[in-house]
């Protein structure tokens, strides 16, 4: 079993605002919610679940005031629901990130102090779900139109019968005259032929999104892009990732 330390934090990502480099410490937690079930009479605690979860994130790290950076992407932003995806075990197609959705960066705390750089700290209230969602694309830099079927596609093994929840984020994006790009999750039973799983929505900024999909999941998963229009050299980055459900 791999150990993984803070070396193998690939990457923080905001609503498609990239976080990792201005930070020191994630953290986040996941419980279950339980209520003491002792009846009268009895002397010892009986927690008991109540089948609902709770979940939280923080992240500590230095202010930042540049345009892509955590002061832009968290100021005045705590009644918005964001989606977020953050990667323990690198940037790689086939390991596990995280993603959330539906959580609010309830309190933004920015930290002046003598003789050290400014602060700039958060802690997220998880409204929606947290997943594991596969790399299907790690976040680098694609030019023209592409997909990662064949040598680059994640095999799970066998299908699965529940649907899942695809995720995508983009940071940077470079138009050069065209309108915008459509990433998607695409699946396929032999590796071979493959179909559109999820579309997410065209991006011509930077953009995050969750999408959900019912069904069956085929077993290899890969993601593509394709761009609107014609002409010019148009690019951009982008993580697309993939949770099954159980």
């Amino acid at each position: 079993m791999a150990k993984f330390g803070g070396a193998d934090c690939a990457f923080f990502l905001v609503d498609g605002y990239p976080l990792l480099s201005v930070l020191t410490e994630i953290s986040d937690e996941q419980e279950a919610i339980t209520e003491d079930a002792k009846p009268l009479g009895s002397r010892y605690p009986q927690p008991t679940p109540t089948g609902d979860t709770q979940a939280a994130l923080t992240q500590n790290g230095f202010f930042d005031d540049a345009a892509d950076s955590v002061n832009a992407a968290l100021s005045d932003q705590q009644q918005v629901a964001r989606v977020v995806n953050y990667g323990f075990e690198g940037n790689v197609a086939g390991k596990y990130c995280v993603g959330l959705s539906g959580s609010y960066a309830s309190k933004y705390t920015r930290v002046s102090s003598r003789g050290a750089l400014h602060k700039a700290n958060a802690s997220y209230a998880v409204a929606g779900v947290v997943e594991r969602p596969l790399i299907l694309h790690d976040l680098i830099a694609e030019a023209g139109d592409g997909n990662t079927e064949g040598a680059k596609s994640v095999d799970n093994g066998a299908l699965s019968a529940n649907g899942g929840s695809g995720y995508v984020q983009v940071p940077t994006i470079t138009l050069s005259g065209r309108p915008s790009v459509t990433p998607k999750v695409r699946h396929s039973t032999d590796d071979i032929t493959y179909a559109d799983l999820i579309a997410f929505t065209a991006v011509a900024a930077r953009a995050a999104e969750r999408k959900t999909v019912a069904g069956t999941v085929n077993r290899h998963l890969a993601s593509s892009w394709v761009w609107g229009g014609a002409g010019g050299t148009p690019a951009f980055t982008f993580l697309i990732g993939f949770h099954r459900n159980p």
